[in-house]
Formats: structure tokens, C-alpha cells, sequence
């Protein structure tokens, strides 16, 4: 940023500019036998590295069962990493979304191809909501509306304050309140959550009123 002279009254980019091909998009939303009126969220827990300094950025899964009563949504486990074999808790979703270990294979790949169909299946999704990894970064630039949770002392590219960043304009910060606690962090993602689905809701059904 110093280099480059960038600032939040600055940015260096604002349009997206990672893309994926309009095939591998269609195909991808075919294969996970998506709809439209049901709302596509994709989750991430933790980093894919063993990196003790960045050991504060994880937290558990368990974090995303209240999902399934606040949304009725098809949700994608994006987890990279030795996590991506975890079975996603049934009180997350009843009906994990088709191909999700076929996802979890190319979110694991080195392959340049797997990359643009990783990239496909987060172009799928409404929303995104992630901890500070690689997810958080691609969603941001390709312009995906992203929801990254970060603890009390983040990684520096997030700054101190603010719940948005110059790096990405899709993205929403909901920092930790305190070190190694989510609680109040998660209180505040499923009250924003419960907004989006109404929202959401009112595109599909005029007579849905919003509260």
C-alpha cells in the first residue's frame, strides 16, 4: 500500500477481476442442482495451513448450525485442507448440496483447471461466509457478496477498524470483540444473515413483507 500509494480514499482496484467462464458456471449450477429461489451459501472455517501464527482466524463449525434455522438455503462446504473431510453437521443443512466431495477434491487441487472450477462453483453462490483464507480473497475479487469473520488482532491487510476494505467492495468485515471468543461475532453475522434472507425472500414473493 505504501508503494503503490493506496488508501481507502485511494484503492488500487474496485471493478472484480478474477473470472470464471460462463460454461463452467451454468455447468456447475446445473450440477449442484441449484435454484434461484433458494438462497446459495457458501462456508469455510478455517485456514488450510498448519500456521500456528494464524491459528486465532479459525473457529468451529458448529458456529453454522444456526444457519439452517434462520435460512433455508442450499449450503456449500468451500473448506480447503484436512477440514474439507469433515462431514458437514446435519443440523446445518439436511441436504448437502450434489458434489460436494467432488468439491472438496478441486478446493484441494493444484490443478489451474480445478481453480476455474473452484471459482465457478463460489460464482454460484449469493453469498459467502468465510474466515481470513484464501476463499475470503478469490470471492473478494471476483466481486462475490463475501462475509469474512476475523479475530481481535487480524492479519494487517484487514486493518483495526471498519467493517468493510478497500481490497474488495463485496466484502463485510465482522471483527472479534475479544481474543479466542466468536460468540458476540456470530450473534452479530446471524442477525445481518437474517436480513439477507428477507431481502432475498421479497425478490421472489411481492406479497413478502420485510420486517
Amino acid at each position: 500500500p505504501f508503494l503503490l500509494n493506496v488508501t481507502p480514499k485511494k484503492p488500487l482496484i474496485v471493478d472484480p477481476y478474477v473470472k470464471t467462464s460462463h460454461e463452467l458456471t451454468a455447468k456447475w449450477r446445473s450440477d449442484m442442482k441449484l435454484s434461484g429461489e433458494k438462497l446459495t451459501i457458501g462456508i469455510n472455517w478455517e485456514g488450510n495451513r498448519s500456521d500456528e501464527a494464524k491459528a486465532a482466524r479459525n473457529f468451529s463449525v458448529d458456529h453454522f448450525k444456526k444457519m439452517s434455522n434462520i435460512a433455508d438455503a442450499n449450503i456449500i462446504s468451500l473448506q480447503r485442507g484436512k477440514s474439507a473431510q469433515e462431514k458437514i453437521p446435519p443440523a446445518i443443512t439436511e441436504s448437502p448440496v450434489s458434489q460436494q466431495n467432488r468439491i472438496h477434491e478441486i478446493a484441494n487441487s493444484d490443478s489451474g483447471e480445478d481453480f476455474l472450477q473452484y471459482a465457478a462453483v463460489i460464482k454460484n453462490c449469493d453469498l459467502i461466509i468465510t474466515t481470513a483464507t484464501t476463499l475470503a480473497h478469490l470471492a473478494g475479487s471476483m466481486g462475490i457478496k463475501t462475509w469474512v469473520l476475523l479475530p481481535n488482532i487480524p492479519d494487517w491487510r484487514w486493518g483495526t477498524k471498519s467493517d468493510s476494505t478497500f481490497w474488495y467492495p463485496s466484502v463485510k468485515l465482522f471483527r472479534q470483540e475479544n481474543d479466542n471468543d466468536w460468540s458476540e461475532t456470530w450473534r452479530r453475522v446471524n442477525c445481518e444473515l437474517k436480513k439477507f434472507v428477507e431481502q432475498h425472500r421479497a425478490l421472489y414473493d411481492p406479497q413478502h413483507k420485510t420486517s
